[in-house]
């Protein structure tokens, strides 16, 4: 989620901090990147040419957005530069958010919470697709703490699907991929359609 946005006419503007109050969020994790990167990949994805200054002023009051929201609403603040330091992020998600979700109360019981996936597609002719999958499942407090394993998928400990009570650790591979495509399917139509009439 962006902390600022552009408006119309190419202003920046921070989104307020009563949203980001809502969200209860457990920290923030921004990632930076050289302007020059950043341009290239708005020029390939959405076909803007902002120039290095702009994009360099927009990433700068971002970043100084983030440091007061972290201040103000008391919650930690990660800086990353690019995706060279993901596996940081997901040591910072294993260390810092998981365990709040799974062992806190960040969560009540049977509250459902819904899983969101970005894909992207690109055609072999260069043609490209996003979409988002929401996926939803209900919060199930874990009886025993566990260990939150490098690499792993610990919220499988915890959610349930809608239509059972059964941990999806404990669930047959076949029926957590049946739920997962019950939810999906027509995110998946939608990428064949596009493909197919374009």
């Amino acid at each position: 989620m962006d902390i600022c946005v552009r408006d119309k006419i190419g202003v920046v503007q921070r989104i307020s901090k009563e949203v980001f109050k809502q969200l209860n969020m457990l920290c923030i994790i921004l990632i930076t990147s050289s302007p020059s990167t950043i341009r290239e990949r708005l020029r390939k994805r959405s076909c803007l040419d902002w120039t290095e200054e702009y994009i360099a002023d927009f990433q700068n009051k971002e970043i100084a957005y983030a440091k007061k929201l972290s201040k103000e609403l008391n919650i930690k603040l990660f800086v990353f530069n690019d995706p060279q330091e993901l596996d940081e992020i997901a040591k910072i998600i294993n260390k810092e958010i998981l365990p709040k979700i799974l062992f806190e109360n960040y969560l009540k019981e049977d509250e459902v919470i819904s899983i969101d996936r970005g894909y992207f597609f690109i055609s072999k002719d260069g043609r490209e697709y996003f979409t988002i999958t929401s996926i939803p499942y209900m919060y199930k407090k874990p009886l025993n703490a566990f260990e939150i394993q490098e690499n792993s998928y610990p919220l499988n400990h915890v959610l349930t699907p809608l239509n059972n009570n059964r941990i999806l650790a404990n669930m047959k591979e076949e029926d957590t991929f049946n739920y997962y495509l019950e939810y999906s399917i027509k995110y998946l139509k939608e990428v064949k359609d596009f493909f197919d009439n374009n």
